[in-house]
């Protein structure tokens, strides 16, 4: 099996489990199709859209994959088809509760696409990148974690109200009480957990073993007499904690002067840019393109360049 059809293999697998756990829920006793119904393989189904953006995600961003025109356009106003026609269905009885989130879920993956794979100078990117809307973005799944605790809470001691002007009371209160509750869960759990997590990253992480490609380990870079030489040795000249966890591939075909110096001062900065404002793991990967040339690639998994900066 290729690769490529390989990484969509969960997402198939995904969508039967659900539906075969929706079949269970529906030919089961009442009491068992309450649990199943709460289960994550009757909403298994949910997670494949998820992971279809995910993997559609990598192969954007190697430049493998792109939308075809006019996406932009298609996929908010299919999204919103899909989502009304399904919620017109579940008022008229015709879907149910567990039933009408599968195509709400579709419906929700077609808009998120224009977030996770923008084109270039996404205005609707630039106003999500908006601070607070950024922050809102930040906080909102842990206000979903609090809310339903707190709002059963409140109600189980007689603390909320009833009608139409108390839905928006209850909504308020709890907006309130589950953003403090937030805000104190992110200074006393979040935050301690990340900067344990960039702690082991910085000195624990090992470096990867590329196959078939050459690695640190293997070279002597004293004096490097080559392009695959002048990279390692610029890799390895960053302190040990940093250089540690980053992934060197280099075509062995490099071993060739090529322009040191030029690729010397290219290569520090982009390792500097990656260490200082990226997100581990960094790899650096060169390769002869077999068109006379040398593609020479420093990736990150940081926010990247805004649009508006990119000439």
């Amino acid at each position: 099996m290729r690769p490529l059809a390989a990484a969509f293999v969960p997402v198939g697998m995904l969508v039967l489990t659900g539906i075969v756990a929706k079949v269970a829920v529906y030919h089961s006793g009442k009491a068992l199709a309450v649990v199943l119904d709460a289960t994550f393989p009757a909403h298994a189904d949910w997670f494949a859209v998820g992971m279809t953006l995910a993997i559609l995600r990598v192969l954007w961003e190697d430049g493998r994959f792109a939308f075809p025109r006019g996406w932009g356009i298609a996929a908010p106003l299919l999204g919103a088809v899909i989502g009304a026609a399904s919620l017109e269905l579940y008022y008229k009885g015709t879907l149910d509760a567990l039933e009408v989130q599968s195509p709400i879920a579709l419906a929700l993956g077609l808009w998120a696409s224009l977030v996770f794979m923008p084109a270039p100078g996404s205005r609707l990117v630039a106003v999500l990148e908006w601070r607070p809307l950024a922050v809102a973005g930040l906080c909102s799944y842990s206000i979903f974690l609090w809310h339903d605790p707190l709002l059963r809470e409140l109600r189980d001691q007689g603390l909320t109200l009833s009608g139409a002007a108390g839905f928006f009371v209850n909504l308020l209160l709890i907006l309130v009480v589950a953003g403090a509750c937030s805000a104190l869960s992110y200074r006393f759990v979040e935050l301690p957990a990340l900067a344990r997590k960039r702690a082991w990253e910085g000195a624990g992480a090992q470096p990867v073993e590329p196959e078939p490609l050459g690695s640190l380990e293997d070279r002597d870079v004293e004096e490097p007499p080559s392009l695959a030489g002048r990279i390692t040795a610029r890799v390895r000249a960053l302190p040990p904690a940093v250089h540690a966890g980053i992934e060197v591939s280099i075509d062995p075909r490099l071993e060739q002067e090529f322009g040191l110096d030029q690729v010397d001062l290219i290569l520090e900065t982009l390792l500097a840019n990656a260490v200082t404002y990226g997100t581990p793991p960094i790899s650096v990967k060169a390769w002869d393109d077999e068109q006379g040339g040398v593609v020479v690639k420093v990736e990150d998994r940081g926010r990247g360049v805004p649009p508006e900066f990119v000439p």
